[in-house]
């Protein structure tokens, strides 16, 4: 590939890197996206090698001072700088497409290409922004390399913009002699970059350096006192929205969002990895009044719940269960930045403890995270919004099934209190009398609360159908559902559950949350994607409390997982993304410590035989104080990564058999190149050797002061070999030199000189 086409593709490359970061955030939006990527693909095959046109130059001169007068003003009306700036410099860089010839135009347009990189950087620091960057990086140093090159040329042989375009500031002004070029100008000479310049060692090379340099950077990275702690940067990214957690949610909302894959939150289980394994529940938000086709909640007193120990907030604890009808277990949770109404904590039942993790900086950083719980049980938050959130529950499940009846149970004869009945026993105004038939015939006459509760369950899940279609009547969905099609999404068989037992007139109430989740073996850890929402049911029992039913059939309940090559390339880009955000996006001050602490705890393991005792004092005894357990940081599984790190360690090994097998060849011809070697042999042998500044022509000079024929031959080669070597591609060529070459080399074999020449 000759240089021309070579330097304009890694200046396109550069900029269409750092255009996909912008335009995958979505801040300028798609039509705009659509016509900056229409405007530069028409710019590529746009010759720019023509006389130059000032014309074209005013132009974009005046297109850009308009536009920077039309963006300005936008900006001062809706004061989005940002966004508005953004724009202008794409203008910019369309502007240096359109305009590229000299090495200075290519220049600006790895400056304005960095520049939109840094955006990128705030505005989209996805894993995208990762692997767009390791790209960016190996093309920079190609740019930056060929744009030097190129100007190094352009001043050696006079066809840069100061030799070949008149300085129209002053038109009556003359160039000196040493400015203008000669006249004419050879044709091979404005040819230059048609020639291969650059091969493809030199860019295997230059990208082998800039991966080096970036290593040595991240090493800084790691290591690298971070003293902002967060003040200079904010560890934000954009939110993503979804759907069912607000003060108000509409009946049939939930099945728009099950085929959604984008990950909410991602789950860990330090003391009990195997529960990774199971579906996971977590609850997030309940609703009180049903009017019919909505859920709402009502305006109740919220209480900020007091820390105990650090960052711990304990929750009051119900009194159905004994210590012998139930199991701890602790579960770290990483929440995603939400586009919420509600700040909702996503905790499991029967939550006992709430701690919020890397917190211990947070009161030097003006952002400490206060833990609110409503009447509902429902528990949100205060922290910086577009922030992920980690955080760990204590639970408290029964033991078995058999123990939570066991403890609804024993609370039977217990009174319901006034305001429970009130708020959660409320129907709408105009009630289906026909629902409260169904409920009654489906519990019978008699039986229990728990009884009727578990009735109206199996009912719902083995009569009714699940179904993602939604196509209810809008005028009365749970009509149509219970007595019409008779199936639905979770939200219908959650809502059919509740408005029956309030007719019967036991306390119950709907709860959107996530359910099942898929568990990623490259980061040993339980994703919850928003296909996972699902809708519940909880019921009140007097003496116990709430208590959680599912009456969704279990066709209805897990999301399916996605499996094969497609849920293997998804399950690894989560965990890639999970690295990224944890140890480049989110990596402070806090995660430092926690980092120098794990490694130190390495070394003193690798050096645990080395015993250096220090004599204890007799008379004072320091008092051991109780010690914290030291936060872990997260350990990296390489077991799901094996596939990757060989396929990578095979690429290298073929690419240093290529070195090894090729390190002779450069950009000459194999042959060629083999033939020039042993023609500098045979001159050292005849003490004629060629020194390494010389070319061939200036052999060729030094031996035909010595002997005529000889240095015509050498002539001869040195000018096939220059054709073969600087020319475009062309096998005659190459042809013609060997064949001089192998002429001298018989001649200089038999060349027998009554006198040696000196060097």
């Amino acid at each position: 590939m000759n240089f021309e086409r070579l330097h304009k593709r890694v200046g396109y490359g550069l900029v269409a890197v750092s255009f996909a970061v912008i335009a995958a955030s979505g801040e300028i939006g798609a039509g705009f996206s659509v016509a900056f990527g229409i405007a530069g693909l028409y710019s590529y095959f746009r010759t720019t090698d023509g006389p130059v046109r000032p014309l074209t130059a005013r132009i974009w001169t005046g297109v850009l001072l308009a536009s920077l007068a039309l963006l300005t003003l936008w900006a001062y009306q809706d004061e989005n700088w940002l966004l508005h700036s953004l724009e202008f410099a794409l203008l910019m860089t369309l502007s240096r497409l359109f305009q590229r010839r000299y090495a200075k135009d290519y220049v600006q347009l790895y400056a304005l290409s960095f520049l939109l990189m840094l955006v990128g950087a705030v505005i989209n620091p996805s894993l995208m922004f990762a692997v767009s960057f390791l790209l960016y990086a190996i093309l920079v140093i190609w740019g930056l390399t060929m744009a030097h090159l190129a100007r190094e040329i352009e001043v050696q042989t006079r066809t840069g913009p100061e030799h070949l375009e008149p300085d129209e500031s002053k038109p009556d002004s003359v160039k000196d002699d040493d400015e203008l070029p000669e006249s004419p100008i050879a044709p091979e000479t404005l040819q230059w970059r048609r020639r291969r310049l650059i091969g493809g060692g030199f860019l295997v090379a230059s990208s082998l350096m800039a991966l080096a340099a970036l290593m040595v950077s991240m090493l800084f990275f790691f290591l690298f006192p971070r003293l902002g702690m967060g003040f200079f940067h904010a560890q934000t990214r954009g939110a993503q929205s979804v759907t069912g957690f607000s003060e108000e949610v509409k009946l049939g909302n939930f099945g728009k969002i099950k085929s959604s894959a984008e990950v909410v939150m991602r789950v860990r289980f330090p003391e009990e990895p195997d529960r990774l394994q199971r579906p996971i529940r977590l609850r997030g938000i309940s609703f009180d009044q049903f009017d019919g086709r909505n859920w709402s909640r009502v305006d109740g007193p919220r209480w900020h719940i007091p820390r105990r120990v650090g960052e711990r907030f304990e929750v009051i604890e119900s009194k159905g269960l004994n210590r012998g009808q139930t199991r701890r277990y602790l579960m770290h949770v990483y929440l995603e930045p939400l586009q919420t109404e509600l700040r909702v904590l996503f905790t499991p039942p029967q939550t006992r403890a709430i701690s919020f993790l890397d917190s211990d900086y947070d009161i030097y950083r003006g952002r400490r995270k206060r833990l609110q719980q409503g009447l509902g049980g429902d528990f949100t938050y205060k922290a910086p919004r577009e922030t992920s959130l980690a955080y760990a529950t204590e639970v408290s499940e029964p033991v078995s099934e058999s123990a939570r009846r066991a403890a609804i149970a024993a609370g039977v004869d217990q009174p319901v209190a006034r305001w429970i009945t009130d708020r959660w026993t409320q129907l709408p105004d105009q009630f289906d009398p026909r629902i409260g038939r169904l409920a009654r015939t489906l519990v019978g006459s008699k039986g229990s609360a728990l009884e009727r509760a578990l009735k109206i369950q199996a009912a719902l899940r083995n009569d009714w159908s699940y179904s993602l279609a939604g196509d209810q009547d809008p005028d009365d969905p749970l009509g149509d559902f219970l007595f019409g099609r008779k199936e639905g999404h979770c939200e219908y068989f959650a809502t059919a559950m509740a408005v029956m037992m309030r007719s019967l007139g036991h306390p119950a109430r709907v709860v959107n949350g996530y359910l099942g989740g898929q568990f990623n073996d490259f980061g040993d850890y339980r994703m919850l994607k928003q296909g996972d929402a699902h809708a519940w049911v909880e019921v009140f029992f007097p003496g116990y409390g709430w208590a959680t039913f599912e009456p969704t059939p279990p066709s209805g309940q897990l999301a399916p997982e996605l499996t094969g090559l497609v849920g293997w390339a998804r399950r690894a880009a989560d965990g890639a993304a999970m690295l990224w955000y944890s140890w480049v996006v989110e990596y402070d001050l806090e995660r430092q410590v926690a980092m120098m602490r794990r490694v130190g705890r390495i070394l003193r393991k690798f050096s645990g035989g080395l015993r250096i005792g220090r004599k204890k004092s007799k008379g004072l005894r320091r008092v051991e104080e109780p010690q914290q357990k030291p936060k872990e940081v997260e350990s990296i599984d390489l077991q799901p990564w094996l596939p990757a790190l060989l396929v990578l360690v095979l690429l290298i090994g073929a690419f240093a058999l290529w070195r090894v097998r090729n390190r002779h060849v450069d950009l000459t011809h194999p042959r060629l190149h083999k033939l020039s070697m042993r023609l500098e042999r045979v001159l050292a042998r005849h003490s004629m050797q060629r020194q390494s500044w010389e070319t061939w022509s200036a052999v060729a000079e030094r031996l035909q002061s010595h002997d005529q024929d000889l240095g015509v031959s050498m002539y001869e080669f040195a000018r096939d070999f220059d054709r073969a070597r600087y020319g475009p591609p062309n096998e005659a060529a190459t042809g013609r030199a060997l064949h001089s070459g192998a002429a001298l080399l018989v001649r200089l074999k038999r060349y027998r000189p009554s006198d040696k020449i000196a060097a």
